[in-house]
Parts: structure tokens; sequence; C-alpha cells
């Protein structure tokens, strides 16, 4: 009663006292009554709050001030204790907090973020947000942020074998250590990486085990324990570590390790230390698996994009020096992104993937096999059509792309599009100029063409690979959209950056030729005979590259 009623009066005083509002927003005091609420309603138990801001927080606790521009503060860190000791006090309350950021001005998200990460929430951030483009967007991302919650009070524990034990866990939680890591709320999108070390020598042969166990309060108030155990083995084989090693996890773990050592952001220096583990990684794979496959590079079937990968995250907006200004919002959103992502978003943002429309199919393709609407199937013959590189060059004039990033979806087309693609995909007449052509709700209309069920499929398999209810499709259209040439900027990932960082071929190729340069010096690891006492120690350091 106390929670309808307080909905109430907060209604009554958007609608029909809307000339009494100030300009001034309130976001620590917010916070800080919400959570009061929670702890008295609930009697500690914990819960969600969910709060959206639209303007840097300049009334009551933690209010924030508009300071001078200097880009000689380059650390990526907050600014004040309140929202430090705020963020603490939610996780000791077993309460989350999901923020929603409607505003393209500099609103110090770092900062006023915090509290999201330690409570393992979710942040959201709608650039050039306006109400008739973005409301949808932002309902139903609410909606699915609430709906996907499956459990309370979670805390995981993850157990192993004797000479192995828990280095790191990456979560603020956790404070980044080896300390058990707490949820307060647990949803579906709910991620955890953890860093295991050796401490003792593994003999080969033998096996290991693992058991990742989670305590939580289900939603219908039950306490549950859910455990995942796991076990392999002990290899000297350096083949065999190559073949079924996890790319994902490489380049997660990397990735985090880039992030929790930022400091004070000289990310040229980043890049080379990325670089060189790469060159690294690929020099003892040619050294001691792929000698005989003659003088050019050769990449780990498993590991076999990762370079790509990386070097898509060194083009990041995360990545991207601040050598004019330290007020970005997106560069700070990539840094929570990249902190909370599974495997599969973070795999979409590095590289999005990018669909043609107008290129010939068969009728059967890009539709679903099953009647569960979970295998997107398509034909040997098609899958060169449909291989679309993420630069420039790749890109057709007069075509149609579906491209995604993660988040959102783009239907890019311009001006010399064919018309009847058009209209069977979006029900757009012949005389309607490419400017004037919208979406309502940010999705696209269900028509009965085969070029439109095609697309609908193709996003709907994308949602369901994403963990997502809703894919947010945005028009992207050259010199007519605003946020064309920065959207392109950061989905033609191949592409030389604005800040020199070369494009994926003179990558590849400068790769290679460090790699030589190493073989040539024997700058590896090499692998004494099988019968050597040392050989185990070798593979143990090595296996933690």
């Amino acid at each position: 009663r106390v929670i309808d009623d307080t909905l109430k009066k907060i209604t009554h005083y958007i609608t029909t006292e809307k000339y009494s509002h100030v300009a001034q927003s309130c976001y620590g005091s917010a916070i800080e009554a919400a959570k009061l609420a929670l702890d008295t309603v609930t009697g500690g138990q914990g819960g969600k709050i969910i709060c959206s801001l639209n303007s840097l927080p300049t009334v009551g606790n933690g209010n924030l001030t508009l300071r001078k521009d200097d880009n000689s503060n380059i650390h990526d860190t907050g600014d004040t204790e309140i929202y430090t000791k705020l963020g603490h006090g939610l996780m000791r309350s077993y309460i989350s907090l999901d923020l929603y950021i409607t505003s393209s001005v500099f609103i110090d998200m770092v900062t006023i973020g915090y509290p999201v990460e330690a409570t393992c929430g979710v942040l959201k951030y709608y650039p050039g947000f306006t109400q008739d483009k973005d409301e949808f967007t932002l309902v139903n991302d609410m909606l699915h942020n609430v709906s996907n919650i499956v459990g309370y009070q979670a805390l995981l524990k993850i157990r192993c074998s004797t000479n192995i034990s828990i280095y790191q866990y990456y979560a603020e939680s956790a404070g980044n250590t080896d300390r058990d890591p707490m949820f307060p709320v647990l949803t579906t999108d709910t991620t955890m990486d953890v860093l295991l070390k050796y401490d003792q020598k593994l003999m080969s042969g033998s096996n290991v085990s693992f058991q990742a166990a989670l305590l939580y309060t289900d939603i219908d108030g039950n306490r549950k324990v859910r455990s995942i155990n796991a076990n392999a083995n002990v290899s000297e084989n350096v083949k065999e570590i190559f073949q079924f090693v996890d790319q994902n996890v490489v380049m997660r773990i990397m990735i985090k390790d880039v992030i929790s050592s930022l400091g004070d952001c000289d990310f040229t220096n980043i890049r080379k230390t990325i670089d060189d583990k790469m060159v690294d990684v690929l020099t003892q794979y040619k050294a001691l698996v792929g000698s005989n496959l003659g003088p050019q590079l050769v990449l780990p079937e498993a590991l076999k994009t990762l370079a790509s990968f990386m070097l898509a995250f060194e083009k990041s907006d995360l990545m991207t020096p601040n050598t004019h200004s330290t007020r970005g919002n997106d560069r700070c959103y990539d840094l929570f992104h990249y902190k909370t992502m599974n495997s599969a978003q973070l795999s979409y943002k590095l590289y999005p993937q990018i669909v043609p429309l107008h290129v010939l199919l068969g009728e059967d393709e890009l539709t679903f096999y099953d009647t569960t609407d979970k295998l997107l199937q398509v034909s040997p013959n098609s899958i060169e059509n449909l291989s679309v590189r993420n630069s420039h060059s790749s890109i057709t004039n007069g075509g149609c792309y579906l491209i995604f990033q993660g988040e959102t979806v783009y239907l890019w087309f311009n001006e010399n599009t064919n018309r009847l693609l058009l209209r069977d995909l979006l029900q757009v007449e012949e005389g309607v100029p490419v400017s004037e052509v919208t979406l309502f709700g940010s999705s696209l209309p269900q028509l009965p063409t085969q070029v439109n069920a095609k697309a609908l499929a193709v996003i709907k398999n994308w949602s369901q690979v994403t963990n997502h209810s809703f894919l947010p499709v945005e028009l992207l259209r050259p010199n007519v959209d605003r946020y064309y040439s920065r959207v392109m900027t950061q989905l033609l990932c191949e592409d030389k950056s604005i800040t020199k960082v070369e494009s994926h071929d003179t990558y590849l190729v400068n790769l290679h030729r460090q790699i030589q340069d190493k073989l040539k010096k024997e700058d590896y690891v090499k692998v004494a005979s099988s019968n050597n006492a040392h050989t185990g120690d070798m593979h143990q350091k090595f296996i933690q590259f």
C-alpha cells in the first residue's frame, strides 16, 4: 500500500504539477531514500532500485558540479567518496541499482555509475535521447531487466582440486580479489569471470576438478543451491592445449586485465602490451605446433579470430586517447559494458555482424529450420554472399544491410537502394525520400514478403543468442542521420582508425613480421623431451598466457 500510494503521488506530481518542476536533478539523496524504503518494507531483505537520470545531479547528497575540462586528468576513477559509500551500503542491504541515462551532455558516468557496478546492476545509456525515437526502447529495456530476475541474495563459491586455487574474481562486489562475490539480484544476464592459479606442479595424466556453487533465494522466497561440476585432464601436449583452448575465455580475461590495469590511461602502451601478448601466443604456436606449415602466418583454429577481436578492442571508444577532452559519456559506458557483457554480446560489440538483404537468396535461407525458431538456416553456397567484412570497401553503394553490434540493430541503406526492396522491407512507397523514412517503435513492420520475413528472423536470432527480449532497430543513412559518421566508425572496425590504429590487413602483416623475427631469434619457450623432469613446469607456465 505504501508503494502504491507513493507511485500515485509521483504520477500526480508529474501530470498535474508539471509547472512546479525544477531543472535541478537529485540522485544521491533519492537513492538513499529508496534504500531506506526498501529496508523498511522488506525488513532488510533487499531488492532492486530503478532510477533514470538526464542531467548531472546538482541537489542533495552526492551533487556534482561541471568543472573545468582538464585533459591532463587522465585517470578513470570517480572523484567522490559519497557514491563509493553508497554502493557499499546498497551491497550490505542486498539492494541492486539499475540506472538509465537519457542525456548526451557530460554526466560523470564513472562516478554516478559506481553504485550500479558495486551492486551488479544494469547501466543503460541513450545518447541523443528523444521520446519519439527512444521511448519504446527504454520501456522494453526496463521490462526486460525486471522480468529476467531469477533470485536475490546470491553468493558464489568456486572450489578447485588440490594445487589449483582462485586468483581473482573480476567483480567489484569481490573487490577484484579472491573473496567470494555476492550478487544482490541475480538475473539471466549475470556473468562472472574468474582467474585461477597454480599453487604447485600438476602431474600429467591426472584429473583436475572444479565446482561452481551458487547459493541464492528464488523469486518465491525459497533458498536454493545450484551447483555446476566439471573436470579435465592434465596434458603435456602443447598441440592439445591450443586445440581445446576457449577463445571467448581468453579474450574476456585479456580485456578484463586491460580494464583493471588502465591506470593513467596510457593507451599507446596498453595497445603495445596487447600486441606483444598476441605475438607471444602466436609465436609459441608457430614454433611448437605449426613449424612444418611453411613461412605463412598460421593461426590456431581455436584462436583464429582472437587477433581481429583484440584489434577491434584497441579501436573502441574506451581505448581512444582523450587528448582534447575528458567529458565523454561513450568512453565510460564502454568501460562499464566490457565489465558486464556476456560472451555473445562482447563478440558482437567488438566485431559487429553485417547481413546483406539485397543479395539473391533461396526461399528457405535466413529462415528458421525448426519449429521452436532456434536454428537459422543458410546454404553453403550462400555463405560467401552473406559474409561481409567490416570495412567501407565492403559496403556496396545501393545495398541494404542489417548490422548488429550487441545491443542495437542498424538498417543501412541510401538513396541508391532499390525502391522495390525498401517497399517489401519497410512498406515505403517509391515517392517517399530516403530522408523521410521512419520506423515506428524502433522495430521493423511485419509484412507478408520474403525479405521482411528474413530480416525479422535474423533479428530474432540475434536476440536469442544475446539473451535480449527486444532489440531496437535504428536507421543508418549517409548524409541523413546525424550519428551516421560516429556509428559507422564504431561498426567498421577493420578500417584504419582516426587515432592511427592500423587496418586489419596491415595489423596481421605486422603480426606476421614480428612472429618471424622472434622465430629467427628463437625467442620463445622451448619444449624439452617428454622424459625431462621440467616439462610439466613449462606447460603450467605456458598455459597461463
